[in-house]
């Protein structure tokens, strides 16, 4: 087993999918993504967007929730969420205006946030800094979220979960006022 032909080999093959304009584009895409707004891999930026998807989900029960009290039915929400889509209370226009302008919203702060990183000097005062500025924008986000699908919850009909949504909200607030 010659391991300088592997190589060569394996590099010839390197160049040959890396070498099509449809490859560089997506590589420098990629690259520009993940400069732009940290590693889209990390766990808190896909758990981030776990949340978005899960408060639409959630907001969509509410409206189908409302369509069965609205129509004095008696479904399942599942059911009702069906009906309301039928019905057209909920389309891909509210979807387009609300799911996506949140999306282009939160884009916009991970990317500001991100490149505040990479000012923000490493260490002020003997404190590390590393990466406070992302933490800082998705836990707010998180938290955003979490109280946007705890009030969705409780508009379902999961009225215990309201102290819950109070207490999300002060600890969202508390990271954005201080102590006041």
């Amino acid at each position: 087993m010659d391991y300088k032909e592997i190589w060569q080999a394996i590099y010839d093959r390197w160049l040959l999918v890396f070498s099509s304009p449809f490859a560089s584009a997506i590589s420098s895409a990629v690259a520009c993504i993940t400069f732009l707004i940290g590693d889209p891999t990390a766990d808190a930026f896909i758990a981030l967007w776990g949340l978005v998807v899960l408060d639409t989900l959630t907001r969509w029960m509410a409206i189908g929730k409302k369509y069965i009290e609205n129509h004095k039915l008696h479904c399942s929400i599942v059911t009702g969420m069906l009906l309301a889509f039928l019905d057209g209370y909920i389309n891909t226009d509210a979807l387009r205006g609300q799911f996506f302008t949140k999306a282009l919203s939160y884009v916009l702060l991970l990317i500001a946030f991100n490149q505040l990183g990479h000012i923000v000097p490493e260490k002020i005062f003997s404190h590390s800094l590393v990466g406070l500025p992302n933490t800082f924008i998705s836990t707010w986000l998180a938290w955003v979220e979490l109280q946007s699908i705890i009030e969705n919850l409780v508009e379902v009909g999961m009225s215990e979960l309201a102290p819950l949504g109070g207490r999300v909200r002060k600890i969202r607030d508390k990271l954005t006022k201080g102590d006041e």
